[in-house]
């Protein structure tokens, strides 16, 4: 401080002299001088408390200027890499697209027969596995419930119109209709369950059960619960199912009463919805107290006769016991949605083709006896049918 006031001092003796020399006006000299000192004074103390004059904000500026740069040259790199991120995207979506253009979605005809709204349990064991398939193997599904057998033709035809993958018919009665569509088009893949041909069409899969060997498990069971000696035999519509059971029961009666007396009479309930209960009505008339009746729609007449006019019954398809808990002495599952599920599963992955039969045996699940058998059947009963059983079921 004491030099900035010498400095001062002998700047202001000198110009001051300098400017009397000259005849220039003092006074005017002094207020510049003074001005001077209090400028440079100011900056000196500015100076010592470290004050920002705005050059550092000019170099964090430019750097901000800089750093900005280097950021907008990185943005613009990751947005380059961005944009080839995404036309690699859009190439990866182009070849899957491509390869979805390329997948087939199967298209599955069906028919249902529901004439008289018969077939209850049969058609919800279908419907169940035309649900399963559509989740799993994303199929089309066209649907058709002809209401008599005059219109199962049309139906069959406004099927083909769907160019379907497969057309499947559910029940014997489609036996003929399908077959006669199988030789109109012969490239055209059907399928039929719960019937066989003697001569099987060469683009026809049959889905086939044994009921021979269900048909022998009832008639071990009639032969053994029969208190008069004579039982009776419900058989359904004409068709491969109705002779196997009805082979079977013979076989299986005579195995465990050889003396017990057989009458046997079918029915069509499709044509007279009470011929089943007729029959079963003729059948307890003639002292016939077991029946084993063949299709599900017989075995609820049955029960209904058995429940008015006493006698027992062996039920078929699904467990009938609650309809008649002291009078059906069992029931023989017979589940149709596994087979029809994987019927649809070889076709929707690789497209089975040509003509076979398919056959469900009970080791596999698909029919057996209830548990609610146990109920109305002794133990000793039930131990001795399986032990009958076990000694015949490999030459079925």
């Amino acid at each position: 401080m004491d030099v900035i006031i010498d400095i001062y001092r002998k700047t202001y003796a000198e110009v001051g002299q300098t400017y009397l020399n000259q005849g220039v006006n003092f006074v005017k000299i002094k207020r510049i001088l003074m001005a001077c000192f209090v400028v440079v004074f100011t900056i000196f103390i500015l100076a010592i408390c470290n004050f920002d004059f705005g050059f550092d904000k000019v170099n964090k500026n430019n750097s901000n200027i800089d750093s900005a740069k280097s950021k907008q040259s990185e943005s613009k790199s990751l947005l380059t890499s961005a944009e080839k991120d995404k036309s690699n995207s859009k190439s990866k979506n182009k070849e899957d697209d491509t390869e979805d253009d390329s997948y087939v979605r199967k298209t599955i005809g069906v028919l249902l027969d529901t004439e008289n709204l018969n077939n209850e349990s049969y058609n919800n064991n279908v419907l169940s596995a035309l649900k399963r398939a559509d989740e799993d193997f994303d199929v089309r599904i066209k649907l058709e419930k002809p209401k008599t057998s005059k219109s199962f033709k049309e139906s069959i035809e406004k099927l083909h119109k769907y160019e379907p993958d497969f057309i499947i018919a559910v029940g014997a009665r489609f036996a003929e209709p399908i077959k006669e569509a199988a030789t109109k088009y012969p490239k055209q893949q059907f399928a039929i369950v719960d019937y066989t041909y003697k001569v099987q069409p060469a683009n026809v899969i049959s889905v086939s059960f044994q009921d021979n060997v269900t048909g022998y498990l009832a008639g071990l069971i009639a032969g053994k619960m029969t208190d008069t000696g004579k039982v009776g035999f419900i058989g359904g519509v004409e068709g491969s199912s109705r002779d196997k059971y009805e082979s079977g029961f013979r076989k299986g009666l005579k195995t465990s009463n050889k003396d017990a007396e057989l009458l046997v009479k079918y029915s069509n309930i499709f044509e007279n919805p009470e011929s089943a209960r007729t029959i079963a009505k003729e059948m307890r008339d003639s002292d016939r107290d077991v029946v084993f009746s063949a299709t599900e729609d017989d075995s609820k007449r049955a029960i209904q006769v058995a429940r008015e006019n006493g006698g027992k019954v062996i039920a078929i398809n699904k467990d009938q016991y609650d309809m008649a808990p002291d009078n059906v002495i069992s029931s023989i599952i017979k589940d149709v949605e596994q087979p029809v599920y994987e019927l649809i599963k070889n076709v929707a992955k690789d497209g089975f083709k040509g003509s076979k039969v398919m056959e469900f045996k009970i080791k596999d699940g698909e029919l057996g006896l209830t548990s609610k058998s146990s109920r109305n059947i002794p133990p000793d009963v039930l131990e001795y049918i399986k032990k009958e059983y076990n000694k015949v079921k490999d030459t079925y």
